[in-house]
C-alpha cells in the first residue's frame, strides 16, 4: 500500500509512527531473552524438589513464580523528543517481600531486588549455589549496548525506515 505524505505533518507522523514498531519490536525481543534467562533459572536444579523429590535439595524452595510473573515490558511512550521503553521488574516487586522460608537466615523476608541480585550473582536466594549470573548472560546473548542499538536499527529497516 502507498503512502501519500502531503504536509511535514504527514510525513513526521508517519516516520514515528515506523520507530514506534521498530523500537517494539527491539523491546519483544529483550524481553524474550530476559524471560528465557528466568525461565533458565527456575529450570536449575535447586528448583526440580517440587517436581522430583531429592532429599539433597532444599524445602524451602517453594516457588511462588512471582518473579517470573512480574517480569514486565512497557508500552513505548514520548518523552519530549524521544521514545523509551522498560523491560524489568517495577517497584512493587522490587520491595516485594517473600514471607519465610529461609528458617533463621539473614535472608528471611527477602526482597524482590534481593533475588534479582541473587540472580545474577551465581545463587539462589544467597543460600543455594548456581552456575549462571543471569543478567549478564541476558546483556552478552543480546550484543550488549552495541548489540541491542544494531538490532534497533534492523528493526528500524524492516519498518522501512532506511538506516546506514
Amino acid at each position: 500500500m502507498t503512502t501519500v505524505i502531503k504536509s511535514m505533518s504527514d510525513l513526521t507522523k508517519n516516520i514515528e509512527s515506523r520507530i514506534i514498531k521498530a523500537l517494539e519490536l527491539t523491546r519483544d525481543e529483550i524481553f524474550k531473552v530476559v524471560s528465557q534467562k528466568v525461565f533458565d533459572y527456575y529450570e536449575e536444579p535447586v528448583f526440580a524438589a517440587k517436581r522430583n523429590p531429592d532429599p539433597t535439595e532444599p524445602e524451602y524452595y517453594n516457588r511462588t513464580h512471582k518473579l517470573m510473573e512480574s517480569l514486565t515490558a512497557s508500552h513505548v511512550t514520548k518523552n519530549r523528543n524521544s521514545y523509551e521503553f522498560t523491560v524489568g521488574w517495577d517497584d512493587d516487586y522490587l520491595t516485594f517481600r517473600y514471607s519465610g522460608g529461609f528458617g533463621n537466615s539473614k535472608y528471611n523476608g527477602i526482597t524482590g531486588l534481593q533475588v534479582l541480585n541473587a540472580f545474577d550473582s551465581k545463587t539462589h536466594g544467597y543460600t543455594v549455589p548456581s552456575s549462571h549470573n543471569y543478567f549478564q548472560e541476558a546483556i552478552q546473548e543480546l550484543g550488549g549496548r552495541e548489540g541491542i542499538k544494531n538490532k534497533f536499527k534492523s528493526n528500524l529497516k524492516k519498518c522501512g525506515v532506511p538506516v546506514l
